[in-house]
C-alpha cells in the first residue's frame, strides 16, 4: 500500500504540484505488476497524476480494472464517517457532484462566457431532474438531505482552472450563484475538516473528503469526470449504484469546442 499525505511532502520540501503527482504515479507504474499490485490509499487528490497513472496502466492489457487498486485512506474514511454522523446521523442522504472547472478550462480557449452559463443551466436541470426521479421512485417523494460536492467551494479553482478574462470571471460568478440557488439548503464540507486532514494542502484534502462523503451516500448523482469515476468505482465495491451523465454542450453551442 502507498499512502501519500502533505506532512511528509513538507518534510521533503516538495509540494502537491501536478508535476509531483505525475512523477509519483510514473514511479508506481514502473513497478506495478499483476502479480504484485500496489494499492494506493488516497489522502489527497490531484487528477493530473491519477489520469496519467490510469491511462498508462490501461495500455497494459492485464490492468483493465486498475481503479480497484485505489481506495481512500483510513483517515479519510474515518473523517467522512464523522461528517455523516454529525450531519445526517443514521438517516439516508443524497450526494451531488457539480464541477465547473473542467468546462471552464475548455471554454476559456474560445472566450465565450454565455456558453459557460448556458452549459451550467443545462447541467443543473439534468441533476435536478435526476434527483426528482430518485425521490419519486426510491424515496416516496420524501425529501432527504443533499450533500453538494463542488469545485466552487474551498478554492477548488486553484487546481489549475482559472477564468481567462473578465467576461469569463463574471460568467463563473453567475454559475456559482445558479448552483447555490438550486441547492441552497445543501450540506457541505466545512473548511475546517479539510484543514484538519491536511493543513499543508487543504484544497486537495477537500477533494478527497468530498469523494469519500459521496461514496458513503445512499444516492449519488454526478456529471461524468475523473471525480465521479473514482467515487462510482468505490460505490460499486460496496454494491451501491451511481447516476452518472455526460454534461453536454447546450443547444445553440454545438461544435464550438471542437
Amino acid at each position: 500500500k502507498l499512502c501519500v499525505h502533505g506532512e511528509s511532502l513538507k518534510t521533503m520540501n516538495s509540494s502537491f504540484s501536478a508535476e509531483f503527482w505525475e512523477s509519483m504515479f510514473r514511479f508506481i507504474q514502473s513497478g506495478v505488476t499483476i502479480q504484485q499490485p500496489i494499492t494506493i490509499a488516497l489522502q489527497s487528490y490531484r487528477k493530473y497524476g491519477w489520469q496519467r497513472y490510469v491511462s498508462g496502466l490501461k495500455h497494459r492489457a492485464e490492468f483493465n480494472e486498475i481503479e480497484d487498486l485505489v481506495v481512500f485512506s483510513s483517515k479519510v474514511s474515518h473523517r467522512a464517517t464523522l461528517w455523516k454522523q454529525r450531519n445526517v446521523g443514521q438517516g439516508p442522504y443524497l450526494a451531488v457532484h457539480f464541477r465547473a472547472g473542467r468546462m471552464l478550462d475548455r471554454i476559456n480557449k474560445i472566450n465565450n462566457a454565455t456558453f459557460l452559463v448556458e452549459w451550467a443551466k443545462l447541467c443543473i436541470r439534468n441533476i435536478s431532474a435526476t434527483i426528482a426521479l430518485i425521490q419519486a421512485s426510491s424515496l416516496a417523494n420524501v425529501g432527504v438531505p443533499i450533500f453538494l460536492a463542488t469545485d466552487l467551494r474551498h478554492d477548488g479553482m486553484r487546481g489549475g482552472e482559472f477564468p481567462a478574462t473578465w467576461a469569463m470571471r463574471g460568467a463563473l460568478r453567475k454559475v456559482r450563484k445558479l448552483v447555490f440557488a438550486e441547492f441552497k439548503n445543501a450540506l457541505s464540507l466545512p473548511a475546517s475538516d479539510a484543514q484538519a486532514l491536511n493543513r499543508y494542502d487543504p484544497m486537495t484534502a477537500a477533494s478527497v473528503l468530498d469523494m469519500a462523503i459521496c461514496a458513503k451516500a445512499d444516492y449519488f448523482v454526478s456529471m461524468e469526470d475523473s471525480f465521479s469515476r473514482l467515487v462510482s468505482q468505490d460505490r460499486r465495491r460496496q454494491g451501491m449504484m451511481s447516476e452518472i451523465f455526460k454534461c453536454i454542450e447546450p443547444p445553440g453551442f454545438e461544435g464550438l469546442l471542437k
